[in-house]
């Protein structure tokens, strides 16, 4: 018997679990509210591909992010940008990590990291800057990965839904139902299984089981800018307390 599966969420995660479902024998079907897929949190942030040194006050989330970085590299080799080198700068002042323990978490979890060079140093304030290291950490494109993807879920036979949002959940003996409001016509669907992967709309599906977690919605603006010649083909993160970053954003070059 063949399991009817509905994801709702046309981001990465979506896509991802949409074809692997698929993949295994599951008739898929995935929703998307907006036009097109990875438009949402997949594309509006920063593009960074985490190499795990993010996080070294979650050892957890550090190393599963290593493990999993070169996966990504050889599935999405063609949406990876490795043209720039990468520095991660640790706060002199209210750091919650000192350099030294940054350095000794790298080493934890088995990430490339060396000091920075004498000549990548004087690009920052001594005063507020406890050191500066060079690491193993890219950035993906957008728009690469989208087209690999909707090509992976045409290849595993998903149907993709675009602009058609679920409004409604019910549950029953049978399975699960959906209703949508897609354009041309408003449709139910009925199956086995959903799977939600949208992100922070977590809870604003009706009859969706409610997520216990807290969630909390911050507005973020996301610059783009020509950087100077000094910090061409560069990458830098400040962390861990004070905090900025800049990174590039392979999909949206600027013209110079």
């Amino acid at each position: 018997m063949t399991l009817e599966v509905a994801v709702v969420g046309g981001g990465f995660y979506g896509c991802s679990i949409a074809s692997h479902l698929a993949a295994q024998g599951a008739r898929v079907n995935l929703f998307e509210r907006e036009d097109t897929l990875l438009t949402r949190a997949s594309y509006h942030n920063q593009a960074r591909l985490h190499g795990g040194y993010h996080y070294p006050r979650s050892f957890t989330t550090a190393y599963r992010s290593r493990y999993h970085f070169e996966r990504f590299q050889a599935d999405f080799a063609s949406a990876v940008c490795d043209t720039f080198t990468k520095l991660y700068a640790i706060a002199k002042v209210n750091s919650k990590v000192s350099a030294q323990q940054f350095a000794r978490f790298c080493e934890q979890i088995q990430a490339p990291v060396q000091v920075a060079p004498a000549s990548v140093q004087r690009l920052f304030n001594q005063r507020l800057i406890d050191d500066v290291f060079v690491v193993e950490e890219y950035a993906f494109d957008a728009a690469m990965l989208r087209q690999q993807l909707h090509a992976q879920l045409q290849a595993c036979g998903v149907k993709v839904n675009l602009e058609t949002s679920v409004c409604d959940v019910v549950a029953n003996v049978d399975g699960v139902v959906l209703e949508t409001d897609a354009p041309s016509d408003p449709t139910s669907w009925q199956g086995d299984l959903l799977i939600n992967c949208t992100y922070s709309g977590l809870n604003s599906i009706a009859g969706m089981f409610v997520s216990k977690q807290r969630l909390k919605h911050e507005l973020t603006e996301l610059a783009l800018v020509d950087l100077p010649t000094e910090l061409a083909d560069l990458s830098v993160t400040v962390m861990d307390g004070p905090f900025f970053s800049f990174m590039p954003f392979p999909d949206r070059q600027l013209s110079t």
